[in-house]
């Protein structure tokens, strides 16, 4: 029993975080501000792990969270519904990753089903490179899922350094 009070402490802080979240914000306006709060860090990591770097900023029209727009420059935006598929999974990456790397007391891991079924090869490589730098600085243990055997060979070669840190489980139905 009190082996698991801290855990319980912890989540029941958890629970209140969400509950004043959920209570102040309704979700649109919690990411629109945190999107607006952290803009500089979503971008560098977009261009980090998405090929080329065109897009410099995020914005919104008029305030409008259902209008976001990715500017190229100081005078073009695209819209989301303009963007690649694998360009806006690089964005929806880039966001979680920021909110990962905000998090003050969260855990050392992070988990990742199948994220790039829409990115290039070209594209797929600069996601690993970064995963590998989270890896070594932010000494973050990476799950990573795909149905993939190229994805996952691929997977194995960029963390391999890890040497006996690396498991790889194969499953099968």
């Amino acid at each position: 029993m009190a082996r698991s009070e801290p855990k319980k402490k912890r989540a029941e802080e958890g629970a209140r975080a969400l509950k004043t979240i959920l209570a102040t914000y309704n979700k649109e306006d919690y990411l629109k501000k945190f999107i607006e709060e952290n803009k500089t860090i979503i971008i560098d990591i977009f261009q980090a792990i998405h090929i080329p770097r065109e897009f410099f900023d995020i914005d919104f029209e008029n305030g409008n969270f259902e209008k976001i727009y990715l500017r190229e420059n100081s005078k073009d935006k695209v819209a989301l519904t303009q963007i690649s598929s694998g360009q806006r999974a690089a964005l929806a990456i880039s966001i979680f990753l920021a909110l990962n790397k905000k998090t003050i007391s969260g855990p050392p891991f992070i988990i990742f089903d199948e994220p790039i079924s829409y990115i290039d090869d070209l594209n797929i490589l600069s996601f690993f490179d970064y995963l590998r730098d989270l890896t070594m600085y932010a000494k973050k243990q990476i799950f990573f899922t795909t149905a993939s055997p190229k994805i996952a060979s691929l997977f194995q070669r960029k963390f391999e350094f890890l040497k006996d840190d690396f498991k790889m489980f194969k499953l099968s139905r």
